[in-house]
C-alpha cells in the first residue's frame, strides 16, 4: 500500500515540474520546388507564444514582414532554412515558459503555410517531449 502511494506521489512530482519541448522540423522531398523544378530548401519561422489568438488572426503577409503585430504575446522567434529530406530539432524551450507555438512556411512559389499548436500536445514522457512538424508540398502538418 505504501509503496503504491510513493510510486503516485512520484509521478505526480515528475510531471509537475517543467519539461523540455523539442520542436522537430521535417522537410519532405520535393516539398519546394522552383520554376525548374529544382528541390529548394525551406524558410521557417517558428515562433514562441504567449498566447495564439493573434497568431491565428494574423495575415500571413504581416506575420513575415511586421512580426510586431503579435505584441506582447510573442516571447520569441527563429528564423531557419531547411534543406529538402532533412530534419533538425529546432530549438528546445520549458512548456511552463512558453505555452504555444507558431510554426510559418513560406514556399518558393509565393505560398505560405502555417500552424500552431499548444506545448502540452507535445508527445513524450517526463522532460523529453517533442512536437514534431512535417512539410510537404500541401503544407505543414503536426504528427
Amino acid at each position: 500500500m505504501h509503496k503504491k502511494i510513493f510510486l503516485t506521489l512520484c509521478f505526480l512530482l515528475f510531471n509537475a515540474c517543467s519539461s523540455t519541448v523539442g520542436i522537430k522540423i521535417i522537410n519532405q522531398e520535393n516539398s519546394n520546388l522552383n520554376k525548374r523544378l529544382d528541390d529548394v530548401p525551406l524558410t521557417i519561422i517558428i515562433y514562441q507564444l504567449k498566447d495564439i489568438s493573434k497568431f491565428k488572426e494574423s495575415n500571413n503577409a504581416d506575420l513575415i514582414s511586421q512580426d510586431q503585430i503579435l505584441s506582447k504575446d510573442k516571447i520569441d522567434s527563429l528564423r531557419l532554412q531547411l534543406a529538402p529530406k532533412e530534419q533538425t530539432l529546432a530549438l528546445e524551450i520549458k512548456d511552463d515558459e512558453t505555452p504555444f507555438i507558431g510554426v510559418l512556411v513560406l514556399y518558393t512559389n509565393g505560398t505560405i503555410s502555417k500552424i500552431y499548436t499548444s506545448t502540452k500536445d507535445a508527445k513524450g514522457f517526463g522532460k523529453n517531449k517533442l512536437l514534431i512538424f512535417e512539410i510537404n508540398k500541401e503544407g505543414i502538418k503536426k504528427l
